[in-house]
């Protein structure tokens, strides 16, 4: 689960656990500020067994929140994304210096 608040100073890392009867074939982070209209997207790297790694720059950490979500493709072509719910459900967390 990730926090809800975000220091700016400090790169936010996000990682995730996929799963399928398949191997993945890409799981990608894809984030914004909030309010705005484009997605940036980060290739994950698989870091340990079932878990991929991205982290947003703390460069990229800039107005008053974030959002973000995954989505992840296997072999077959399925795709599924994090968190449950997305398009209408992404993470978010507000930016405050110094958290």
């Amino acid at each position: 689960m990730p926090g809800t608040v975000i220091d700016p100073s400090q790169d936010l890392p996000v990682n995730v656990v996929a799963l399928s009867g398949k191997s993945i074939a890409s799981c990608t982070l894809n984030y914004r500020s909030m309010g705005s209209a484009d997605w940036r997207r980060l290739p994950m790297k698989a870091s340990f067994r079932h878990t991929y790694s991205a982290v947003i720059p703390a460069a990229d950490l800039h107005g008053c929140a974030m959002e973000w979500f995954v989505d992840a493709a296997d072999q077959s072509a399925r795709k599924a994304h994090w968190p449950q719910g997305y398009p209408d459900v992404v993470w978010s967390a507000a930016i405050s210096p110094g958290q």
